[in-house]
């Protein structure tokens, strides 16, 4: 767990590292309720490349799906043009 830090459009909060190389990749997990009326979830899969093998993300996303999170939900940021 890493405690008690944000990202972008996160608050701040507990995340779970479910998965990391230590390496290329790492792959994190926030939730919350809301009064008990709302429930919130946050997965990113980070990488330290612009691509990440097709293979190690469907491995990850099998992960992510045993553990209740949709992965139909994941955005693929596109990074064309960064430096």
């Amino acid at each position: 767990m890493i405690p008690n830090i944000s990202f972008l459009v996160a608050p701040y909060g507990r995340y779970w590292v479910l998965d990391t190389d230590y390496t290329t990749h790492t792959m994190i997990y926030s939730c919350m309720d809301i009064l008990g009326i709302f429930h919130i979830s946050y997965a990113w899969i980070l990488s330290r490349e612009r691509t990440l093998d097709e293979a190690v993300k469907n491995r990850l996303f099998a992960k992510a799906e045993s553990f209740g999170i949709k992965t139909s939900n994941f955005l693929k940021e596109d990074q064309t043009g960064c430096q």
